[in-house]
């Protein structure tokens, strides 16, 4: 069964320049700090459970729906993150794995 990924972007009408000038000056990374790191030390988890995913896949046909959770809501989470800090949106990524945002 095929997953469909849709990305929903709404145009401000007006977007934040102070955001802007933090993005001009490469800032907006530090703001990002804690989203980093608390990525940085779950991508490892997120390897091991990739790997282990495609063998449970290979023997049953079927990906565990916890597992599946946890590997889309890192993707969400480390999306969220991309685009805050490409000026794509102007609200702060939430710590959270969930697609309620």
């Amino acid at each position: 069964m095929p997953y469909e990924t849709n990305i929903t972007a709404t145009p401000s009408p007006r977007n934040s320049r102070l955001l802007a000038l933090l993005g001009i000056f490469d800032i907006k990374y530090l703001l990002l700090l804690p989203h980093l790191i608390i990525l940085a030390l779950i991508f490892p988890i997120w390897l091991i459970g990739r790997w282990i995913g495609y063998w449970i896949v290979l023997f049953t046909g079927r990906m565990p729906g916890g597992l599946w959770e946890f590997m889309v809501g890192y993707q969400r989470w480390t999306m969220r993150v991309i685009l805050w800090n490409a000026g794509i949106t102007d609200r702060y990524p939430p710590f959270t794995f969930g697609s309620e945002v």
